[in-house]
């Protein structure tokens, strides 16, 4: 591995991949990691990242829509059809879910739940998940919003979904008419 210097172009450094560091390298050795996007340097200490960014910065910006109406009367949680993706640059990374739905209930009493799924995981871990919406009347019409700081731990294209229930065996609906947004923001750690 050599260091290039350029006086027109700058300078090249050794570039890796996390699997190919070198071995046995020298303390002070450095190098531009492909798998991270960032410097990596050797010390005692052992292998670390150099970040010239600073934490709390947003790396990124996805946004998913949808204007679908899904029904449901089941008591277990059902996708809205209201998702993005999201590749995030570092498995340090965190992203932070904006979410905003509309909620049509046609039952007085019912209850609608929702949650926020990254994958096939409910990121509320709770049987009500984030939220709901309670109908007194007979109808409502309602905005679920949900802001998640998720740690997802990967650098993998990652899906986040907004899903729902309802606590009776009315008809709920989501998305009746109107436009559902998520928004996913890479913010570097």
């Amino acid at each position: 591995m050599t260091f290039l210097v350029d006086g027109t172009l700058g300078g090249t450094f050794p570039s890796w991949t996390t699997a190919t560091r070198p071995a046995s390298p020298a303390v002070g050795q450095m190098g531009y990691n492909t798998t991270t996007g960032k410097f990596d340097q050797y010390t005692a200490a052992g292998w670390t990242s150099i970040s010239t960014q600073t934490t709390g910065q947003v790396l990124q910006v996805v946004q998913g829509t949808s204007s679908t109406t899904v029904t449901t009367s089941s008591s277990s949680f059902v996708t809205t059809g209201l998702s993005a993706a999201i590749t995030p640059s570092s498995a340090t990374s965190k992203v932070l879910a904006l979410v905003s739905a509309p909620f049509d209930s046609r039952a007085a009493g019912q209850q609608i739940f929702f949650t926020l799924y990254r994958g096939a995981t409910d990121l509320a871990g709770a049987s009500t998940g984030f939220g709901a919406v309670y109908d007194s009347a007979g109808r409502l019409m309602a905005q679920a919003v949900v802001s998640y700081l998720d740690s997802p731990a990967t650098t993998s294209s990652t899906t986040y979904t907004l899903y729902f229930l309802t606590n009776t065996g009315t008809v709920a609906y989501s998305n009746n008419n109107s436009l559902g947004t998520i928004q996913l923001l890479e913010i570097s750690a």
